[in-house]
């Protein structure tokens, strides 16, 4: 809850080993991550999680704090498409869709560099066991306008969507 805080107290009576080296911990729940980067900044704080891909990438790069950070497991951004509705019932738009999708755009603008990509295996490259498996999928407009008239759609769909797949290239 916003404003709450855990105090934790080294124990000194502690007979079980050596007493750990840290006297007192203050855990502040601070909700907004703008506040949580200004006291990691003013030196109020030593650790924070979660803190926007942003600002972390900006904390790290001007060099003033040690930044050490565990990557969330399992972590998934994806595209979904009710596949039993027109036109995502066509197995050519799906396709036209996943070549439309700028990847290395969004890896740049939205994520900073910080994700692991999940796109640009080889074509035809064998399945390995390793987490994540990327897919064979990159950008290709040029791809994606012959897989929406291959699924010979209404031209007025191909005109619109691919009006929408330009604008989220930008």
């Amino acid at each position: 809850m916003a404003g709450t805080e855990v105090v934790l107290e080294r124990n000194e009576a502690w007979v079980g080993g050596p007493l750990p080296k840290t006297k007192k911990i203050i855990w502040r729940m601070v909700p907004s991550s703008g506040n949580r980067r200004a006291l990691l900044e003013r030196g109020d704080a030593d650790i924070s999680y979660d803190l926007p891909n942003k600002d972390f990438v900006e904390l790290k790069s001007a060099g003033k704090l040690n930044i050490i950070s565990t990557p969330y497991s399992n972590g998934v951004q994806y595209l979904g498409m009710n596949v039993k509705n027109p036109p995502f019932d066509n197995p050519k738009v799906r396709q036209a869709v996943a070549y439309a999708v700028p990847y290395q755009k969004i890896m740049d603008a939205v994520l900073f560099g910080l994700a692991k990509p999940m796109f640009g295996a080889a074509a035809g490259a064998p399945t390995q066991v390793a987490w994540p498996q990327p897919h064979h999928y990159n950008t290709d407009i040029a791809k994606a306008k012959a897989l929406l008239a291959e699924g010979r759609l209404p031209e007025r769909f191909r005109d619109h969507d691919l009006v929408r797949l330009r604008l989220c290239r930008r």
